[in-house]
């Protein structure tokens, strides 16, 4: 599997692992929101939700740990 990284797109992320919208849940992303465009990128994303950069680094590391 491709490593996953913050520049991606939502889209992106979710074709390569479905599996993303559970940790994107986790971190309060919540993909029903009008706020969470697919063409946007994992960290545009974060910056929209008010996600530190700790908190966005730690969102990666559990994407790119799962199955």
């Amino acid at each position: 599997m491709t490593d996953l990284h913050a520049d991606m797109t939502l889209k992106d992320i979710l074709a390569a692992n479905p599996k993303a919208k559970e940790i994107l849940f986790d971190f309060g992303i919540l993909l029903d929101n009008d706020r969470v465009k697919a063409h946007e990128s994992l960290g545009e994303i974060a910056a929209a939700h008010n996600l530190s950069e700790r908190k966005l680094e730690d969102l990666v590391a559990k994407l790119n740990v799962l199955p």
